[in-house]
């Protein structure tokens, strides 16, 4: 059977083509209630990432705005353990003209970010192992990780104490799946901003810390003329 499914990673225009493969009677996955708005949607996409075959369609044109051309490049980790996702994922940030490496749980993430500096990390907060949550507590309090990167929570849960545990957490963003393109052009703005005003109070603090040096390296070289003038 063939025909279109909205992603849930994707915006209202991106849509995927199928084949629907027959469940042959069998009940793929289970969920207990009360239903969980993230459990749901982990169970769609794990059922369609198993039973779609996608049949390949012309990839869009990059669409990177002038701005993107004179800026620094950013680097970008993305942690995201359905690979639907993270082709979609990549397909946004591409578009934006951004490349982002991959990891599929919270340890590999912890470990990649020991590694090198990341700008911006990409996290999903459900995963098997050591999800989003744990992962950014150990990036976060990691003696090792001497600059903590951005860390942007990506979850299907939409509530807010879902939100408040990814701020609790030490995340500095929050994403509600299914994310569109706009919404992490948005999160990149968002941290360009913030690294911005953080350099300037940088430049801020360094200019006055030289100026007080400065101050006292004067302030004794007249200490110094004082006491030879006393000993004459």
């Amino acid at each position: 059977m063939f025909g279109t499914y909205p992603h849930p990673l994707g915006s209202e225009q991106e849509h995927v083509r199928f084949r629907l493969a027959p469940t042959r009677g069998h009940i793929p996955w289970r969920i207990h209630k009360p239903v969980k708005p993230a459990d749901l949607h982990d169970a769609l996409i794990r059922h369609f990432d198993t039973t779609l075959t996608t049949i390949p369609t012309a990839a869009p044109a990059p669409v990177v705005t002038n701005q993107a051309n004179h800026r620094r490049a950013l680097t970008i980790l993305l942690v995201e353990d359905n690979i639907i996702n993270q082709k979609v994922a990549l397909r946004m940030l591409e578009r934006l003209g951004y490349h982002a490496d991959v990891v599929s749980n919270g340890a590999d993430a912890v470990r990649a970010v020991r590694r090198q500096p990341y700008d911006v990390v990409l996290m999903d907060i459900h995963m098997p192992g050591i999800d989003g949550i744990e992962a950014t507590k150990q990036i976060l309090h990691d003696e090792l990780i001497e600059q903590p990167p951005y860390i942007v929570a990506l979850t299907a849960a939409a509530l807010s104490e879902d939100e408040e545990r990814c701020r609790q957490a030490g995340m500095e963003d929050f994403l509600t799946k299914p994310i569109r393109t706009g919404d992490i052009l948005s999160v990149l703005e968002r941290y360009r901003l913030r690294s911005d005003q953080l350099a300037k109070r940088g430049r801020r603090t360094r200019r006055r810390e030289g100026e007080k040096k400065t101050e006292e390296r004067r302030q004794k070289a007249e200490e110094r003329g004082q006491r030879s003038e006393d000993r004459r």
